[in-house]
């Protein structure tokens, strides 16, 4: 009952929330989290399968943090 009153008045009293001035995609800050983030989880399971001193576990380690600290 509550439901159907909800649904009845919402669309008359709530306005709308629409940006009419949005902006387009993002593309390079979602290559740039999508890179930060597949590094880091490539060098969490690598590091799981090897050990965590290796050197291509902590250098991707490093990149992948790179990449997210430069797209916030």
């Amino acid at each position: 009952m509550l439901g159907a009153a909800v649904s009845v008045a919402a669309p008359l009293l709530v306005g709308e929330s629409r940006n009419r001035h949005h902006s387009r995609l993002d593309v390079p800050g979602a290559v740039t989290v999508t890179g930060g983030l597949l590094a880091v989880i490539y060098a969490l399971t690598t590091a799981a399968q090897t050990s965590w001193d290796r050197p291509n576990v902590i250098a991707t380690l490093v990149a992948g943090a790179a990449l997210l600290a430069r797209s916030s």
